[in-house]
């Protein structure tokens, strides 16, 4: 290598960056040497160095694996430096489209660790103001570069722990990317309009866009997805999937399908295969690492936790609460802790899942939840916004996922699963172009198994009555001959309309099958659970028992319940069938009361106006004293009060109420789970909603 001539006098100045790091779960990546090298040969100007590196890693093996517990915040530079260009020369960046930590020159006014928090706060758009009392940074090292163009650079670098800065556990990298988008909206008018080369330094420097975008840097972990098989094919068959980044990753397991997503979130690859395991503990070895997957006994009781509607992000629909209530790191913890429990056995999303359309959500999600999770049996149903992100088929867009990224991601083995295929991709959207029809096979969705001693059948409402009756039919003539204890049967559409079709909501599908040969000895031991509403409470009982149960507030506002956010515990162990409601948080009806207060009087004022303004135009009404032009304005008075009451609730409902005080247990529920190894040790700070004694299987079928 060349020796290095100074051609000026060295220039040494302090800058200041700052590292900041979210602990997860560790995973095992890995890398292949043809993915690190590019297949390209070290460069001969490295002498041995690169390739006693790449010894060093790789050995005689082709592939790495690297194991990391941290989540690194990192953001992309932009290509372009606007503060050395010039309207007719153009300056890159020193590295174009870098990704990077924040971090920049100390000013002459501050300390080091000033100017880590003023850089980081500029770049990452923190909402935060960085202060040392609200923001604790560490410092890692202090290093001093080597000259570039002259100038050395004395490192002071810190880092920042989400552990020790709330700022940063709950920072909204989709808010950031949000307002770092405006802010190139608002450069780019200004740099049309040609006044920005005439600004001055400190106005040019405001507007001139130096971060893209940011995001979280981390390993890929290892996405697995476990489903029962469908219930005809056998209660020891287990379907075994992997969400992939590449057709020939996870080479050390034998998956019979490998292909990449069909139509939508077509990024990602599936992996796929049928299995037989053993009831019990299996040790399968899967890209790298071994997992456990433990398949309950047939007959055993189980346990596990529903969700219905969760929301977590605005992007797509108004997530009325997913800040206020913090679902998105309160549910992912909680899921996390309470599957440490190795008695827990499945996890079950009833629809409108993430309210996702183009799958990042998704994946933001599922990164924040351990293997302990995914290496559970899941439960997957389809909802309104899961195939229309709006909520319904009218308002229907090209870029609607129609359930087809999600049912990928969530692998279920449904009655569309034959030899190698995993799904039905008879329907391609793009093609048929008909927005406002649900452009996939229903088949996809409807699932039906044993799982211990708890039949599920799972289904989307989406479908037609008469094309699911047939595969009702084969559901319950399996049952019959499994013979659960108890069946569930999970769905999404509470009731029919907003995509849902006739006579498909779970209340009417219940009652269909009831009227199945086969299941009309059902009885009370059919169960259900569907969301849509975003409320929880008993849905539906009799005499005799509790038999539906509605588990949709998880984030989403609706104006018939007061904001609800929770979930459901099943417990079938000890000859009990067990359900349990824990809430998180609610928020009480102020909100509702200020609103509709706001809304009344502001409506009738408003009314009384217009009804002014159309007496005004009435010749029968100028009259002064005109009886008319009284009704008139009274008319529209009422009008105006009744629509503004309308108006304030639903402010009150979307707006109002989650900036109101709400009761919290999030804390008491996730230190018990901790303290006593999982939920069934706090069922003490839940609600009761189903506990029935088991009977013996034989006599449901009598």
């Amino acid at each position: 290598m060349a020796a290095m001539i100074p051609t000026a006098p060295l220039r040494v100045r302090a800058a200041a960056t700052v590292i900041c790091i979210r602990s997860k779960e560790g995973i095992n990546a890995a890398i292949s040497l043809e993915e690190a090298t590019r297949n390209e040969a070290p460069v001969a100007e490295l002498g041995s160095d690169a390739s006693a590196r790449i010894q060093i890693l790789f050995g005689e093996k082709r592939r790495a694996f690297f194991h990391s517990n941290w989540e690194v915040l990192m953001g992309q530079g932009e290509v372009q430096n606007w503060m050395r260009s010039r309207p007719d020369k153009e300056v890159p960046m020193r590295y174009p489209g870098e990704w990077k930590f924040a971090g920049g020159v100390v000013d002459a006014d501050e300390t080091p660790l000033q100017a880590a928090m003023r850089e980081l706060e500029e770049e990452f758009q923190v909402p935060t103001a960085l202060t040392e009392a609200t923001c604790r940074l560490r410092l890692l090292s202090v290093k001093q570069t080597r000259p570039i163009r002259n100038v050395s650079n004395i490192m002071f670098n810190y880092v920042a722990a989400a552990d020790e800065n709330p700022w940063l556990q709950q920072l909204d990298l989709e808010e950031v990317n949000s307002t770092l988008a405006k802010r190139r909206q608002s450069f780019a008018e200004a740099l049309q309009g040609g006044n920005f080369y005439t600004l001055g330094k400190e106005q040019q420097e405001s507007l001139a866009p130096e971060i893209h975008e940011i995001a979280v840097a981390q390993n890929q972990s290892l996405e697995l997805r476990v489903a029962k098989a469908l219930g005809s094919k056998g209660y020891q068959k287990v379907r075994v999937s992997v969400i992939a980044g590449s057709q020939d990753d996870a080479a050390d397991f034998p998956f019979s399908y490998r292909e990449a997503f069909k139509y939508r979130w077509t990024r990602n690859f599936l992996l796929s295969s049928l299995v037989e395991l053993k009831p019990g503990a299996n040790v399968l070895q899967i890209q790298g690492q071994q997992v456990v997957i433990d398949l309950p006994p047939e007959d055993r009781g189980i346990r596990g936790v529903f969700w219905a509607d969760p929301c977590f992000s605005s992007r797509y629909v108004v997530c009325t609460f997913g800040k206020a209530f913090q679902t998105l790191d309160r549910s992912t913890t909680l899921l996390n802790a309470a599957f440490e429990d190795r008695s827990m056995d499945l996890f079950g999303l009833l629809g409108d899942n993430l309210y996702d359309q183009g799958g990042e959500l998704t994946q933001d999600f599922f990164s924040r939840v351990s293997l302990n999770v995914k290496r559970r049996f899941w439960l997957m149903v389809n909802g309104n916004h899961d195939n229309w992100v709006c909520g319904f088929p009218m308002c229907g867009r090209p870029q609607d996922d129609f359930g087809i990224g999600q049912m990928q991601y969530y692998p279920m083995d449904s009655i569309a699963s034959q030899d190698n295929q995993v799904f039905s991709f008879d329907i391609d959207p793009d093609q048929h172009r008909q927005w406002n029809r649900f452009l996939n096979n229903a088949s996809n969705f409807l699932f039906y198994h044993k799982l211990g001693n708890v039949g599920f059948l799972g289904y989307t409402g989406a479908a037609e009555f008469d094309e699911t009756l047939p595969h009702l039919q084969a559901a319950c003539a399996y049952f019959a001959e499994a013979q659960p204890e108890v069946i569930f049967l999970l769905g999404h559409w509470n009731h029919e309309g907003l995509g849902c079709s006739k006579r498909m909501s779970v209340p009417e599908i219940r009652a269909a099958l009831l009227q199945i040969p086969g299941c009309s000895g059902f009885g009370r031991r059919l169960k259900y659970m569907d969301g849509h509403k975003h409320c929880n409470y008993i849905q539906a009982k009799d005499e005799e028992s509790n038999y539906g149960f509605m588990i949709g507030g998880h984030g989403m506002a609706d104006v018939m319940c007061a904001p609800q956010y929770g979930f459901a515990y099943l417990d079938t162990t000890n000859d009990r069938i067990r359900l349990f409601y824990f809430e998180v948080s609610h928020s009480g009806i102020g909100g509702l009361l200020v609103g509709t207060a706001l809304g009344v009087p502001l409506g009738a004022l408003l009314g009384a106006l217009l009804g002014k303004c159309i007496s005004g135009m009435s010749a029968a009404c100028r009259n002064p004293g005109s009886r008319r032009k009284s009704l008139a304005m009274l008319s529209c008075g009422v009008l105006g009060a009744l629509l503004g009451g309308i108006a304030g609730y639903l402010l009150g409902v979307y707006y109002l109420s989650p900036i109101f005080p709400s009761q919290d247990r999030y804390h008491d529920i996730l230190g018990c789970v901790q303290a006593n190894g999982g939920l069934h040790g706090c069922t003490y700070l839940a609600q009761q909603w189903l506990n029935e004694a088991v009977e013996p299987s034989e006599r449901l079928w009598m």
